[in-house]
């Protein structure tokens, strides 16, 4: 039931939807054309460290007429990248919280993969997970992973979005309060 209310979201491979993401770009474009608006097409995709997935994406990037892409995972990958774990049902289906370390890790790892690529203008939501995963994940925790993260950004000029949701589901920012702070001392863009 979940996949099927998230299809539009979630695709198997790059290839069966790139005619549906063409005619998006398009449609974006004859709007800003017909109403004198500027408007800029941009996607949020979430970044997979399986063999073979940058090389796909950028086939598929380069098929398409957009602006910008951003990156913020809303999956935990194992280290392989063959096993993805959506975030809203981790705490579920990851009942050994022996793994919770593991995967956090992981995530940011990931993160920093992705912003190394420079694929991507923007890093969204760095520590979404604290929203679904109450258990095992602390702000004070995975300072070396999350340092990485900052790293990468500062030395590809990406951007860390600041994400306000976070106030009404954690009561702090996307990123926490800890992570701008760093992220301000070694001048990552935010």
């Amino acid at each position: 039931m979940e996949q099927n209310r998230a299809a539009h979201i979630y695709n198997n491979d790059f290839k069966s939807v790139l005619d549906k993401y063409r005619r998006h770009c398009d449609e974006i474009r004859r709007v800003s054309k017909e109403e004198n608006i500027k408007l800029m097409v941009g996607f949020e995709v979430d970044y997979f460290p399986y063999d073979g997935w940058e090389e796909e994406f950028k086939w598929f990037i380069s098929q398409l007429d957009y602006d910008y892409l951003h990156t913020g995972n809303h999956f935990f990958c194992s280290k392989d990248g063959e096993q993805i774990i959506n975030m809203t049902y981790f705490s579920q289906i990851c009942t050994d919280e022996s793994l919770y370390n593991e995967y956090f890790s992981q995530h940011f790892k990931i993160l920093a993969q992705a912003v190394n690529s420079k694929l991507f203008k923007f890093l969204a939501h760095m520590d979404y997970m604290r929203r679904f995963c109450t258990t095992g994940y602390g702000i004070n925790l995975f300072w070396e992973e999350k340092e990485a993260v900052l790293q990468a950004l500062q030395k590809t000029d990406t951007a860390l979005e600041v994400s306000t949701k976070g106030l009404r589901k954690t009561g702090d920012f996307y990123p926490d309060s800890l992570i701008l702070r760093q992220a301000g001392r070694l001048g990552s863009a935010a």
